[in-house]
């Protein structure tokens, strides 16, 4: 995630990077993923995943996720439908429809605003 979270320093406005690293964390949530250690050997590189059962854990990752989208959308990307309806269908996979019905409100909004200013 440092690598994400550095690269969205200069590319914020990039839709890919913000999806890439929420979706990142959203299958290390489903996954409970606690850490990835990357172990490099002659030729090849072999990813060693350090399963967590515990269900804080995955809670943690999901968190993170939400952060993250919740970040896109309020900064940069306020008038990005994928962003919008990505975090909308990942806050309803997780069951939490208060969530996912404010940001269909605030993509309706901005999709509203739009459309007024290009009539005129």
């Amino acid at each position: 995630m440092y690598a994400h979270e550095q690269c969205l320093l200069c590319y914020g406005h990039c839709a890919d990077i913000w999806y890439e690293g929420a979706l990142y964390l959203q299958r290390a949530s489903e996954n409970g993923v606690s850490r990835i250690n990357f172990v490099l050997l002659i030729n090849e590189i072999r990813v060693c995943a350090c399963v967590c059962q515990d269900k804080q854990c995955r809670t943690r990752w999901a968190e993170e996720a939400s952060v993250m989208f919740d970040r896109a959308i309020s900064g940069p990307l306020k008038n990005n439908l994928l962003i919008h309806l990505a975090y909308a269908n990942f806050e309803e996979v997780r069951i939490h429809l208060p969530t996912t019905s404010y940001t269909c409100y605030k993509l309706v909004k901005v999709l509203v605003k739009y459309v007024e200013v290009t009539d005129i």
